[in-house]
C-alpha cells in the first residue's frame, strides 16, 4: 500500500459467502499460534479471488498469498470458527468482533484432528 494509506501493509482474509467476499484486513501475516488484529472491510467482489496487480487510484498492489477452502463450524454476528485448508497450510481460526466495532481478533491454531496425525 502507498505510504499515505491509513491501512499500510496488510493481509486480506477473504471468505466467500452468499456471492460476495467477506473481507478483513489483517495487521500481520497469519502464522500458526498467532493472534492477529483485523479490521472488517466492505464486502469485495468475487473477481478479487483471481485478481493480482495494481489497484486503481494508487491504492497499492495486490499479491495472492494463499488460496484454499474453508469449513465453517459456527457463526453469529460477532464470532465464527473455521478451518482454513490449503495445499501448504491448515489452521483452525477463531474470530471474534471486539466490542461492537469493525475491529476483530483472529486466533490461528493447528487443527486438532490434524495435529495428532491419523489414528
Amino acid at each position: 500500500m502507498p505510504p499515505e494509506s491509513d491501512r499500510g501493509l496488510h493481509w486480506d482474509l477473504m471468505l466467500e459467502q452468499a456471492g460476495v467476499l467477506r473481507t478483513w484486513a489483517l495487521s500481520e501475516e497469519p502464522r500458526i499460534g498467532s493472534t492477529i488484529q483485523g479490521l472488517l472491510l466492505d464486502d469485495h467482489r468475487l473477481a478479487y479471488l483471481e485478481f493480482e496487480g495494481e489497484v486503481t487510484g494508487g491504492r497499492g498492489i495486490v499479491t495472492a498469498w494463499m488460496k484454499g477452502t474453508y469449513k465453517l463450524y459456527g457463526e453469529d454476528t460477532t464470532q465464527f470458527v473455521i478451518d482454513l485448508l490449503t495445499p501448504n497450510w491448515t489452521s483452525r481460526v477463531v474470530a471474534a468482533q471486539r466490542e461492537k466495532t469493525d475491529e476483530w481478533q483472529f486466533q490461528f491454531d493447528p487443527i486438532p484432528s490434524l495435529s495428532r496425525g491419523f489414528e
